[in-house]
C-alpha cells in the first residue's frame, strides 16, 4: 500500500473517531443540519480558543461577514475569518464540505474565502475542504498549512505572506489570475499538488526565500508554470510542467532556482531567466516552441544531465559570462548541430556571453520522480 493511500485511510479512521466521540473541550462541530454545535462556520471560529479543532460536516457554507482580515482599518467580505492562533479546521469530506457562494462575484479585493487576521492569527491548519467562487481562496500568513483541499474558480487560489506556509496534496484549478501567490515569505512548501488551467502563473514566488515545489503536476493555460521573482529562491523537484502558454519555469529580477527531475514544456520557452539570475540542476527535460532556454544579461546556469529540446538564446551580454550547459543531451552528438541551436558570442561578437556545451551526452537521462513517501521524509512530513 502506498504512503498516500495509507495516510488517506488513517485520516478517515481518525476523523470517524473524532466526529463520533462525545463532545469535549477543544473540539467544535459545525453542521448545516443542526446536529453540531453550530450551523455557521464563522460563529464557531469566533468562539474558538488556541489549540481547538473545528470539525465541519458536509454542506455548502455560504454565509459571509465583514471581517478585519488586515486589521481594524482593512475590512472586507469574508466567508471565514480566523482571529485565533493554533487552530485546526477539518472537513468531513473534501468534496462535500464547500466554503463560498454558488457563483463567483468579485468586488474590488473581495470576497475572501478563508482569511487569517493579520498580526493576530498564526498557526492555522486547513484540511479536507473545498473553497470556491471568491477572490482569494485563502489568505494566509505566519505558519499556515493547507492539506488535501480543493480551491477552484477563484481569482487567486492561495495568497500567502509573512512566514512558513505549506500547501500539501491539494488541487488548485480554474483560478483567473493564478494558483498560488506568495509575497515576502521566509519559507514556503508546495508538495504533492495538482494545478490546472489557472490564469497568469500557477505558482508565483515574489520576494520569497527558501521556497520548495516538489512532486507537483502543473498543466493548462497559465502564462507560466512556476516563477521566482524579486530576489526569490526556489528549489523545484520532481515536477511536471506542461502546456503553459509562455514559460515553464521563469526566474526573474535577481532570483535563483534549483531544478531537478523536472519536465518543463511551454508554448514559448521551457526555461527563461532575466538579468542577473541563476539556475542549476540536473535530470530535466526542457522544451519550448520558440526556445528551450533563454538567458537575460548576466544570467548564469549550471544545468547538467538533462535533455535540451530546442534553441538556447543568450540576450546581449555586457561582459564576458559563461553559461554552463555541459554534459547534456541535445538530440544529437554532432557538436556543429548543437552549436547551430545556440545564440551567443559566436553569433554576435558584441554579445559577450558564451554557452559551454561540450562534452555532450550521447543519450537522454531519464527523469526520476520521487514517491510521496520520499517527499514527506525529505521535508519532515511523514506522520508514520
Amino acid at each position: 500500500m502506498s504512503s498516500r493511500v495509507a495516510w488517506g485511510w488513517l485520516m478517515a479512521i481518525s476523523l470517524c473517531f473524532i466526529w463520533l466521540s462525545p463532545s469535549k473541550a477543544g473540539v467544535l462541530r459545525v453542521a448545516k443540519d443542526g446536529t453540531g454545535d453550530f450551523t455557521v462556520l464563522q460563529l464557531a471560529a469566533d468562539v474558538a480558543a488556541p489549540g481547538d479543532t473545528i470539525l465541519v460536516a458536509s454542506g455548502r457554507y455560504a454565509e459571509s461577514s465583514i471581517y478585519p482580515y488586515d486589521g481594524p482599518g482593512f475590512v472586507g467580505e469574508t466567508y471565514l475569518g480566523i482571529g485565533v492562533s493554533n487552530l485546526t479546521i477539518i472537513g468531513e469530506d473534501r468534496d462535500q464540505v464547500i466554503i463560498g457562494p454558488e457563483e463567483l462575484v468579485i468586488s474590488g479585493f473581495d470576497p475572501k474565502g478563508i482569511a487569517m487576521q493579520y498580526q493576530v492569527a498564526t498557526d492555522l491548519t486547513l484540511m479536507n475542504l473545498t473553497i470556491e467562487n471568491v477572490r482569494e481562496g485563502t489568505r494566509l500568513h505566519e505558519n499556515a498549512t493547507v492539506e488535501n483541499c480543493v480551491i477552484r474558480n477563484c481569482d487567486f487560489g492561495v495568497f500567502a505572506f509573512g512566514d512558513s506556509v505549506r500547501v500539501l496534496n491539494s488541487e488548485i484549478r480554474d483560478c483567473l489570475s493564478g494558483g498560488i501567490l506568495t509575497f515576502g515569505l521566509d519559507s514556503a512548501l508546495v508538495s504533492g499538488c495538482t494545478l490546472t488551467d489557472n490564469g497568469s502563473i500557477h505558482i508565483d514566488f515574489e520576494f520569497t526565500t527558501n521556497a520548495k515545489v516538489v512532486a507537483c503536476d502543473l498543466s493548462g493555460a497559465a502564462r507560466a508554470g512556476i516563477q521566482a521573482a524579486q530576489f526569490s529562491s526556489v528549489d523545484i523537484q520532481s515536477c511536471s510542467i506542461v502546456d503553459a502558454e509562455v514559460w515553464g519555469v521563469r526566474v526573474s529580477f535577481d532570483s535563483t532556482a534549483s531544478i531537478n527531475s523536472v519536465t518543463a514544456m511551454a508554448g514559448r520557452g521551457g526555461l527563461s531567466l532575466t538579468a542577473s539570475c541563476h539556475v542549476a540542476g540536473a535530470n530535466n527535460i526542457v522544451e519550448g516552441s520558440s526556445y528551450a532556454m533563454r538567458f537575460g544579461n548576466m544570467a548564469t546556469s549550471a544545468i547538467h544531465r538533462s535533455e535540451i529540446r530546442g534553441q538556447v538564446i543568450l540576450d546581449s551580454y555586457a561582459s564576458l559570462t559563461t553559461v554552463d550547459l555541459t554534459r547534456n543531451y541535445w538530440g544529437t552528438t554532432d557538436p556543429d548541430s548543437v552549436a547551430a541551436l545556440i545564440t551567443d558570442i559566436n553569433d554576435d561578437p558584441t554579445n559577450l556571453g558564451i554557452v559551454e556545451f561540450e562534452p555532450l551526452l550521447s543519450s537522454p537521462v531519464p527523469t526520476r520522480k520521487q514517491s510521496m513517501g520520499d517527499i514527506k521524509r525529505l521535508f519532515g512530513l511523514d506522520r508514520n
